[in-house]
């Protein structure tokens, strides 16, 4: 246990500065941003399933194009650089 001068005590108790006591908050006059943010997030009213085919199908069409639009650039691209097949009949006739 040690020993403290009341000189040291009084010192350490006079450097602590007293509570605060809070002020009341003001409130601002702009709502807070979470509210805003419920604003924007509401429900959504479910869809007619016949809504959702008329989307689903726009999706399958665009999806269909262009899967066509690749296939043809690959296609061009092999018939560009891969040398042009020999036809069998041109072998045969060569060949005699």
């Amino acid at each position: 246990m040690y020993l403290v001068s009341a000189e040291k005590f009084s010192r350490e108790a006079r450097k602590k500065p007293p509570p605060l006591v809070s002020a009341p908050k003001q409130k601002s006059p702009h709502p807070p941003l979470s509210k805003k943010n419920n604003k924007k997030t509401r429900k959504r009213e479910k869809q007619h399933p016949y809504d959702k085919w008329v989307k689903f199908r726009k999706k399958m069409g665009e999806a269909d194009i262009t899967r066509k639009m690749r296939m043809k650039a690959i296609a061009d691209f092999l018939q560009k650089v891969l040398p042009e097949p020999a036809s069998p009949r041109t072998e045969t006739v060569a060949k005699k």
